[in-house]
């Protein structure tokens, strides 16, 4: 468990599956089990929730980067449970991809490669691959926007290609310089542009290389950043749609009071809060009941309430694991004729 919160890697076990997917690193965070969020759980929650997975197979999430950008500190907050949400219900409904485990290649079976230039080797940064299996194929809107115009022009072409590809196009990630995907797309332009890389200099292919990587990067991690606020946007819209209809559903079925959440989420100290208001045209008493009165205290536990008040429950409990003691709460209301304080009976 990491100090601040949540669970990190800490090891590998020599031989066991993460060590052999080879993508994983210490200090990796966990932050989803299949489509739930366990961000800032503890270990005994995180366990919990593999075991709870239907499949045999348990889809794990991680964040990496320091605890401190993940959880955030003092001045800074780290990442929203929104987005967090959003980045689950991408990898649930495919649209982000989990990373494959790296290849094992013994020194024999070594993956060939093309050098950028005709006068030197194919090692190092000089190189780029020709094996085209190892990446998935170019879509074709971006191997239609290179068009032999220039190593310049195409390369402009393609970028603006890239920005506009949907997601079902192409993958959304992002792309550091030396990803199949980038280096797939220069490969693209130098066999249309021959001439022109053939007329640069050692140094002059080497620094449009570079660049050419950096604007491909770039142009990636834009299109992330529109398709996640595209996401958020939509996922924003069904939310206030769910709550619209949820609404006008409680409008319809005649009740005097009204609750939110309709589930509770316990917080890591045991609290959490629930919201009572009055939706009648007069006043109305509550009283709240739970089916475990020794484990949980809430308050205020009753009281009454004026024609459009809420009041905030506070609900707190020693016990780090009630969250999943499967307990329950009943609101009991009744309209009364004025703010009086009522007995229990």
């Amino acid at each position: 468990a990491a100090s601040s919160g949540g669970v990190r890697i800490a090891s590998f076990d020599e031989g066991g599956p993460a060590a052999a997917h080879g993508r994983l690193r210490r200090g990796d965070q966990l932050v989803g089990v299949g489509a739930v969020c366990v961000m800032g759980l503890d270990l005994d929650a995180c366990i919990d929730a593999i075991g709870a997975q239907s499949s045999k197979l348990a889809r794990l999430t991680f964040f990496r980067g320091k605890a401190e950008q993940l959880y955030g500190k003092p001045g800074a907050p780290g990442a929203s449970q929104d987005w967090i949400a959003c980045l689950l219900d991408r990898v649930r409904d495919g649209s982000l991809r989990p990373s494959p485990p790296l290849e094992r290649r013994g020194k024999h079976q070594a993956k060939m490669s093309v050098p950028l230039s005709p006068r030197g080797s194919s090692s190092g940064d000089d190189a780029l691959s020709s094996d085209t299996a190892s990446g998935q194929p170019l879509p074709a809107a971006l191997t239609e926007s290179i068009a032999g115009a220039g190593l310049q022009e195409d390369l402009a072409a393609v970028v603006e290609a890239l920005l506009a590809l949907e997601p079902g196009d192409l993958p959304v990630r992002r792309s550091a310089p030396g990803d199949a995907m980038p280096r797939s797309v220069l490969r693209a332009i130098l066999d249309r542009n021959p001439r022109d890389w053939r007329e640069l200099s050692d140094d002059g292919q080497a620094a449009w290389r570079r660049e050419a990587g950096r604007r491909v990067s770039e142009a990636a991690a834009a299109r992330v950043q529109r398709v996640e606020e595209a996401l958020r946007r939509s996922q924003a819209r069904k939310r206030a749609a769910a709550v619209a209809e949820r609404d006008k559903k409680s409008e319809d079925d005649g009740s005097i009071l009204s609750v939110e959440p309709s589930s509770l989420k316990f917080s890591e100290k045991g609290t959490a809060k629930i919201f009572v208001k009055n939706r009648s045209s007069g006043y109305v008493a509550y009283r709240i009941r739970t089916n475990a009165p020794n484990l949980l205290r809430v308050e205020p536990c009753g009281g009454t309430l004026p024609k459009g008040e809420q009041v905030v429950v506070r609900i707190v409990s020693s016990d780090k694991r009630i969250g999943r003691r499967g307990v329950r709460f009943v609101l009991h209301g009744a309209a009364v004729p004025s703010s009086a304080e009522l007995t229990r009976e």
